[in-house]
């Protein structure tokens, strides 16, 4: 059944998605970070020397030294130091040489 009556559902994209017509693809990323801090469901959290307060609310058992990614504020899963290491290196290889001024700016 479909919204009209005709045919099967189908999921569309909003509107707003396809204004652009981005060529380019993107992605998506998290970060890892490194828990300093719990008080509730948020933690600060540090990475790589920049702390962030992070919500903890889709994980059930996160402690102080614990890593985890984060992706738009939210912790979404714990990881192990080696792995968090691992993307720290794999960043830094990718990042544009003007990165360093514009997280500067930011802070």
């Amino acid at each position: 059944m479909s919204v009209s009556g005709e045919g099967p559902v189908v999921a569309r994209r909003p509107n707003w998605y396809d204004r652009g017509k981005r060529k380019e693809k993107t992605m998506c990323l998290a970060i890892p970070g490194k828990i300093e801090t719990v008080e509730g469901q948020k933690a600060f959290v540090n990475f790589g020397g920049v702390k962030r307060r992070v919500d903890l609310s889709f994980l059930e058992d996160a402690a102080r030294d614990d890593w985890v990614l984060v992706h738009v504020g939210f912790a979404l899963q714990k990881i192990d130091e080696a792995s968090a290491r691992e993307a720290y290196r794999l960043l830094a290889d990718t990042r544009p040489a003007d990165l360093d001024a514009e997280l500067k700016a930011m802070s």
